[in-house]
């Protein structure tokens, strides 16, 4: 699952430029196959990040989609590219698969890395009039362990625009400013992430699940129209290998975002990440829940008489 290839030949801008070319193609390819779907047009508390699941930047909220919702995403941010299928598989449940490459992932001079990943949530309590909604998730469960990650994560709205998180993340999602994973007190196990023997990856290690250092994100998210909204957070993610390679200058953990809701279930986003970086992501978004059109208001058209029994048959359809 996890394979390299060399760039002898072409330029960083030319590898980047086939990657998002092909991520994109991925991205039109499920949405011409997805066309008879009708388009969902979502809501302020489940736009989409840079990952493609409902969230904020790079961190994930506790807001779950419409049930049924399917989404595809490309996000992209400085020789890093996600191309993301996300479905709402229950109203509580929600599972992604996604496609990333990143420029020398491995070492500088390496070429590209490509990956893939499957992520899961579950959403365990409802948002109330004062608790707020909790879920539990894991990202990059079943793969190469690239983006490997669990957290518990809480969403609550303030009055009728804003939406608070905040959340507690293990794994990448614990690489910042973590500390003594809190989960030690019931085993010591906890205390220690053991490292990920993946091979090329497809398999799963239930054993490194919320275990070793843990630490805390969180973010706002302020709907300025039923169009627009504008996201900040603090991450969690520490990019440890693309910062010590000197592939990415991670020189702040404040992330700001804007997204655009347009027609027919497309968001648009934009991104200032980590102090240094620009990220952009777009998004496709249908339900086959919700028709593109109301049904029609028309009386139905007058029934056919019924022949007489042992009339001759009709020559026409004169009543």
């Amino acid at each position: 699952m996890l394979k390299e290839r060399t760039a002898d030949n072409q330029t960083g801008a030319e590898t980047l430029k086939q990657s998002l070319s092909l991520s994109a193609l991925c991205v039109l390819c499920t949405s011409y196959l997805a066309a008879g779907l009708a388009f969902a047009e979502g809501s302020a508390s489940s736009t989409l990040n840079l990952y493609g699941e409902t969230g904020l930047i790079d961190m994930p909220t506790a807001d779950s989609a419409p049930d049924a919702q399917f989404s595809q995403s490309i996000g992209t941010f400085r020789g890093e590219a996600r191309t993301t299928l996300t479905f709402q598989i229950s109203p509580r449940l929600s599972g992604s698969f996604r496609y990333a490459t990143i420029d020398e992932y491995t070492g500088i001079g390496t070429g590209r890395t490509w990956d893939r990943s499957f992520d899961l949530r579950y959403r365990f309590l409802d948002e109330g009039k004062i608790r707020p909604a909790v879920s539990i998730g894991l990202r990059d469960f079943l793969g190469t362990g690239l983006y490997t990650g669990e957290y518990l994560v809480a969403t609550k709205g303030i009055g009728e625009k804003v939406r608070a998180t905040a959340g507690l993340g293990w794994g990448r999602l614990g690489s910042n400013n973590g500390f003594t994973n809190p989960l030690g007190v019931f085993s010591d196990s906890f205390k220690t992430r053991r490292p990920r023997d993946v091979g090329r990856g497809g398999t799963f290690d239930p054993k490194q699940w919320f275990t070793g250092d843990a630490a805390l994100f969180g973010g706002l998210e302020y709907a300025y129209s039923p169009d627009l909204s504008f996201k900040a957070e603090y991450s969690s993610d520490g990019y440890t290998k693309r910062s010590l390679l000197g592939t990415i200058d991670r020189n702040s953990s404040l992330n700001f975002g804007v997204t655009y809701k347009g027609r027919k279930g497309v968001e648009l986003s934009g991104y200032y990440v980590y102090g240094s970086e620009v990220g952009v992501s777009l998004s496709f978004i249908q339900n086959p829940k919700e028709r593109s059109s109301n049904g029609g208001t028309d009386r139905a058209p007058m029934p056919v008489k019924v022949r007489e029994q042992g009339a001759s048959a009709a020559q026409s359809w004169a009543l």
